[in-house]
C-alpha cells in the first residue's frame, strides 16, 4: 500500500525564501506565482535583517548549503527555541 503525505496549502501572503542559489531562486521564482515573496541571502543581506524578514513571513523556506561559513545558522538552540521571531500561524 503506496504511503501518502499530506500537503501544504499556502494561502498566506509572503514567502521568506532563505538562501538564493540555485535551488533557491528556482524555488522563489515557482512561487512568485502565487504568493509575495521575500529572498534573504547570507551573501548579500546583513544578518540582522533575518528576524524581521521573518516576522513579516507567513511561509519560510530554507535551501542554504551545509558549510563552515553557516554550520550553525540554524543551529539546534535556535531550532529549539521554536523561532520565537516567526510570524505566528506560519508554516
Amino acid at each position: 500500500m503506496e504511503k501518502r503525505t499530506e500537503a501544504a496549502v499556502i494561502t498566506k501572503d509572503t514567502a521568506l525564501v532563505i538562501g538564493a542559489g540555485r535551488i533557491g531562486a528556482r524555488v522563489a521564482e515557482l512561487m512568485k506565482h502565487f504568493i509575495h515573496v521575500t529572498v534573504f541571502d547570507i551573501l548579500t543581506n546583513k544578518l540582522s535583517e533575518l528576524k524581521s524578514f521573518m516576522k513579516k513571513a507567513d511561509c519560510v523556506t530554507i535551501h542554504i548549503p551545509n558549510s563552515d561559513d553557516n554550520i550553525s545558522f540554524f543551529d539546534g538552540k535556535k531550532l529549539s527555541s521554536g523561532f520565537n521571531f516567526v510570524s505566528d500561524g506560519a508554516i
